[in-house]
């Protein structure tokens, strides 16, 4: 029978009131107040304490999808801000171009833009961010199988694989039965 143990791993989540997405602001993947580490750590799975495992299973789940969400929302406020910015640089070279009555192509005005240090360090922000999405979504993909090894980690313990003392043949046969559970699934 699986042991329920009442230790369980702390990872704080960053406290947000939504303040930190003001125009201009944005954190990198670094100034996020949980890291990745933290989470990669939760990864490994005791099999000495698959009970504890399984209670921290959807909390750790739930708590990497919140801060995935907080990582799009600020991707998307930084792609906001990139689009801003670009605008307002746009506006200005097209102002100056007007007022000193000399004729500006449109492609000439795109280039300045592009090269603009508010477009480049907004674009270079952008960049961060939607690597930090990326990392994030495959930690999440991660936690989910970490779920699906779970469930048949605990069908190896109930088959007495983990059992104290259990023979090999016991735990050659429930391995074989996990293989054959796999051929049928096609994996």
């Amino acid at each position: 029978m699986l042991k329920k143990t009442k230790k369980r791993r702390k990872i704080d989540m960053p406290a947000t009131d939504g303040h930190d997405l003001t125009v201009g602001v944005f954190f990198a993947p670094e100034g996020v107040d949980v890291s990745l580490e933290q989470f990669e750590d939760a990864l490994r799975i005791n099999e000495d304490q698959l009970n504890e495992a399984l209670e921290e299973q959807p909390d750790l789940v739930y708590r990497v999808s919140q801060v995935l969400a907080l990582q799009i929302s600020r991707r998307d406020a930084a792609k906001q801000w990139l689009a801003n910015q670009e605008a307002v640089i746009d506006a200005q070279l097209r102002r100056t171009s007007a007022l000193g009555k000399e004729r500006v192509t449109d492609k000439a005005i795109e280039a300045q833009r592009r090269v603009s240090v508010n477009v480049v360090n907004a674009t270079n922000q952008l960049l961060r961010m939607e690597h930090s999405v990326r990392q994030w979504q495959n930690l999440k993909e991660a936690f989910i199988q970490r779920g699906h090894a779970l469930r048949e980690l605990v069908a190896l313990y109930v088959n007495n694989y983990y059992a104290a003392g259990g023979s090999v043949t016991m735990r050659n046969a429930s391995m074989d039965m996990v293989r054959e559970h796999y051929k049928r699934k096609g994996t």
